[in-house]
């Protein structure tokens, strides 16, 4: 919303304009009401109801929101006290301002218990309303402002506690695999199952992986890859020479096995001191990219690692 001419000094987003502002002024006299409306509609303020006592006022503000209330204190029927208090309990984000003609301590000290945020005294000037407005104005802001940033919060809490759900979820499929696995000893067969549960948890374009052969010191991509978009890779077989580009377990951006990707990460497998081969995972978006989630690839590739050496 923009920013209310009126309210001087708040860097706030929560200010509408004067003609958005929805004003309820309460009081028995007339030519008080009449006063509040012209002032009012002279500086903007065009959205404005009014009520003659405090039951006229209940009424109002159980089918209407209101962002100002402006109320006298003494009337027949309920009072301003009253209204407040209503105001308090059952209008969120609306701020109260209590008229009256005389101010002392016990009525200032029971205006503010009610729940008023600010009083005018009678008779009022502009400059007396317009500060007066201008100061609930900014107190509705900082309402307003701190339950966004109160929803902000729970839906924060609620993302990341969604995360660690799907973390816990994917974690119990980790284990679910690693004991699919041990029970095959066919490399083709875990490799599958390896490769369907990549493509679910991290989502790559494009998903290999490269036995070493020591023999003749080689890297073989497995048969059992996988491409998105039926891509071939541009080689299969490699000179082990070729992958020693760090000591890190895993590199990102190093290598690329597809034409297609445009990020990847290649992960050395290791199991008690021998060397395996690789886990190669490609992507087009830098978002997949980012967003992989480190901890789950670890285990991921222990497990992985695990089975390959048992095979």
């Amino acid at each position: 919303m923009e920013k209310n001419k009126f309210v001087s000094g708040i860097a706030l987003p929560f200010i509408p304009k004067a003609e958005e502002i929805k004003i309820l002024a309460v009081d028995d006299e007339d030519e008080i009401l009449d006063s509040l409306e012209e002032i009012l509609v002279l500086n903007g303020f065009s959205n404005i109801d009014t009520a003659s006592n405090g039951d006229e006022a209940i009424e109002k503000l159980k089918k209407k929101h209101y962002d100002i209330v402006i109320t006298d204190i003494s009337m027949p029927g309920k009072n301003g006290f009253e209204v407040v208090e209503f105001v308090t309990k059952n209008c969120f984000s609306t701020v109260a301002i209590v008229m009256t003609g005389y101010i002392d301590t016990d009525t200032a000290i029971k205006s503010f218990k009610s729940g008023a945020y600010d009083f005018l005294k009678k008779p009022f000037n502009k400059e007396m309303l317009l500060l007066a407005l201008d100061r609930a104005l900014a107190k509705r802001a900082v309402i307003l402002a701190d339950e966004n940033y109160k929803k902000i919060l729970e839906e924060e809490v609620e993302r990341r506690t969604e995360k660690v759900r799907e973390l816990n979820k994917k974690i119990i499929e980790l284990y679910e695999l690693s004991q699919n696995t041990k029970e095959t000893l066919e490399l083709d067969k875990a490799i599958n199952i390896f490769k369907h549960h990549s493509v679910r948890f991290f989502k790559p374009m494009n998903f290999a992986i490269l036995l070493y052969s020591p023999l003749n010191d080689t890297l073989t991509m497995h048969h059992e890859f996988y491409s998105q978009h039926n891509f071939q890779p541009e080689r299969f077989i490699f000179n082990a020479k070729e992958f020693i580009i760090t000591q890190s377990k895993q590199v990102k951006n190093a290598i690329f096995l597809f034409k297609n990707d445009n990020y990847s990460v290649l992960v050395k497998l290791i199991r008690h001191n021998h060397f395996l081969g690789f886990l190669y995972m490609g992507f087009a978006e830098e978002k997949e990219f980012k967003t992989l989630d480190e901890k789950l690839l670890e285990l991921f590739v222990s497990e992985l690692e695990a089975s390959l050496y048992h095979c």
